[in-house]
């Protein structure tokens, strides 16, 4: 499969968990062999800290970063756009539903009401995963959006922020596997059909 023949697809990374860690690599892994370009964002400066800022000005960080990533993909343009976002990156979610683009959240950011908004509104095919030991996630929050056609939502038992288990110091390898089945099933629902 050519890379980008199914659409492009960008990682947004997490305040202090970048594109290369467990989750974001693997979803890379998984869109690359399904054929997406992807496209890997970095923070060109400090990311902001959850409670020290206004959600709105951390929302706008990340807007800022996701629009030059996509400044050259034309609307109308054939290929798909896929967003898959960890934590701080969520709150790409209304900016996302304004373009009707696709999207996998990580551990999103389901305590903020922009981001849930912005889910929400989204009419695109979207994934939702986080774990219930998440004080981000609320899984009423979750179950709800998922009642949408368009959420799927995947839910890990006792996982926390990073998608580990208790006494875990990372996300295992049977959790990395369920969120890149999820992914690709996302993926090939999303993508331009080659």
């Amino acid at each position: 499969m050519v890379p980008g023949e199914r659409g492009c697809a960008v990682l947004l990374p997490g305040r202090a968990y970048d594109v290369s860690a467990p989750l974001l690599a693997r979803a890379g892994q998984v869109l690359a062999a399904e054929g997406w370009e992807v496209r890997r964002l970095a923070w060109d400066g400090p990311a902001p800290l959850p409670g020290e800022v206004d959600p709105g000005v951390a929302e706008d960080f990340v807007v800022r970063h996701l629009r030059a990533a996509t400044a050259d993909l034309q609307p109308g343009r054939a290929g798909a756009v896929l967003v898959v976002a960890k934590s701080l990156g969520t709150r790409a979610a209304a900016n996302a539903a304004s373009r009707g683009w696709s999207a996998a959240w990580l551990t999103p950011l389901l305590d903020d009401a922009s981001c849930r908004a912005g889910i929400a509104a989204n009419p695109a095919p979207q994934l939702l995963v986080g774990g219930t030991a998440d004080a981000y996630w609320d899984a009423a929050v979750a179950a709800g959006l998922g009642r949408a056609a368009s959420v799927e939502v995947l839910e890990v038992e006792a996982a926390d922020h990073g998608l580990a288990l208790p006494g875990e110091a990372a996300v295992s390898a049977a959790v990395l596997d369920r969120v890149g089945e999820a992914l690709a099933a996302l993926a090939r629902q999303v993508g331009v059909t080659p």
